[in-house]
């Protein structure tokens, strides 16, 4: 698996549905494919939580989306590495 290089981590605020009010934070890791130039950007520990795009405003917007869409189903399992800050 070939690893581009981290550009940024990306605060993203996202508004629950259920809670009307309710705002949530989540870092993502952005990073810049060299073969396609394409913006990849995952939130890590949280599955499914990942999208890609031609510009960072776009990659922001499609995370959010992708973020509250996967809220919708109910709190995620976060993985206890990323949110601990352990090491594999």
């Amino acid at each position: 698996m070939e690893t581009f290089g981290v550009l940024a981590y990306n605060r993203l605020v996202v508004s629950m549905q259920a809670g009307g009010d309710e705002m949530r934070v989540f870092t993502a890791v952005v990073e810049k494919c060299p073969d396609t130039g394409l913006y990849v950007g995952y939130v890590p520990g949280f599955p499914g939580a990942h999208s890609q795009a031609a510009s960072l405003d776009e990659l922001q917007r499609n995370l959010q989306e992708v973020i509250a869409m996967l809220l919708e189903d109910g709190e995620p399992q976060l993985a206890e590495r990323a949110v601990m800050g352990k090491s594999p």
